[in-house]
């Protein structure tokens, strides 16, 4: 079997599905120079968080089995695992099965806030990602477009407390719907990211990032019931904010969802 080529991400990654030593695994790899780094952390975290999970029935974490590092290039491969995306087996699910989706990505935030512990976060950190982020938006126009949402984060984190106290320690860090797959009802975890802080709240805030702003529905192109999806999506976004509204860190979750919609702006295609 030859070696297919998948899709590109944000990151411009090469995918490719490749056959060794009889059982089939997935390359992910990167000749852009600037993002090699990251990608090696990528598959160091990806590692770690299997460890986290080493007997659990209902996730997978595709294991590493190998990398390799150039002086211009990174890869790795991970086991292959043939799932459904998230969002077409929502579409095609009865209520049980959506609960029963949801009870595992509450399961792995959880399972991230016992493995973390509370900190002090200086509120520097925090104004320090809004400024870097408001930097690396090369699009004058789109700078001009959400200036002002920037403007009035930075004056909300300058009056906010000197310190800010969240569980700190592990989070997926890009805990969207279009990196959750799903195979036999279990659910395939991939393209783990490293966080400004590595927070189980960054994760509550990205897997929010679709269920309450529907961003992964928004970058779908295939023919799929968007109505039917948003009503679903709504409905967890609802339990899910339920679920988690008495915990004392939440009081932070708006600023962090706010600082996370202005990291995504350079992704955005429909202006």
């Amino acid at each position: 079997v030859d070696d297919i080529e998948l899709i590109k991400g944000h990151s411009g990654c090469k995918l490719k599905l490749i056959k060794a030593k009889n059982r089939f695994l997935i390359s992910k790899s990167t000749n852009n120079i600037e993002y090699i780094d990251r990608l090696e952390r990528q598959s160091v975290k990806q590692k770690k968080y299997k460890e986290i999970f080493p007997r659990n029935q209902d996730i997978i974490i595709p294991e590493v089995v190998n990398k390799k590092k150039t002086n211009i290039s990174f890869s790795f491969r991970m086991k292959y695992y043939p799932a459904t995306d998230s969002l077409t087996f929502l579409e095609n699910s009865n209520l049980n099965n959506i609960d029963l989706f949801l009870k595992n990505i509450l399961q792995i935030i959880d399972i991230n806030i016992n493995n973390s512990s509370y900190k002090k976060i200086n509120n520097k950190v925090l104004l320090n990602k809004v400024n870097s982020v408001q930097k690396s938006i090369s699009s004058k126009d789109i700078n001009q477009l959400f200036f002002g949402h920037f403007e009035r984060t930075i004056d909300y984190l300058e009056k906010l407390e000197d310190s800010i106290l969240i569980p700190v320690g592990v989070c997926h860090g890009d805990f969207t719907l279009s990196n959750i797959l799903i195979q036999n009802r279990k659910l395939v975890l991939i393209d783990f990211l490293d966080s400004f802080l590595e927070t189980p709240l960054q994760d509550i805030v990205k897997i929010r990032q679709d269920t309450s702003h529907f961003w992964s529905l928004s970058l779908l192109e295939k023919n799929i019931d968007k109505t039917k999806l948003k009503i679903i999506l709504t409905y967890m976004d609802e339990y899910i904010e339920k679920y988690y509204h008495k915990k004392d860190f939440m009081k932070f979750y708006d600023i962090f969802q706010v600082i996370n919609l202005l990291r995504i702006i350079p992704y955005v295609q429909d202006k």
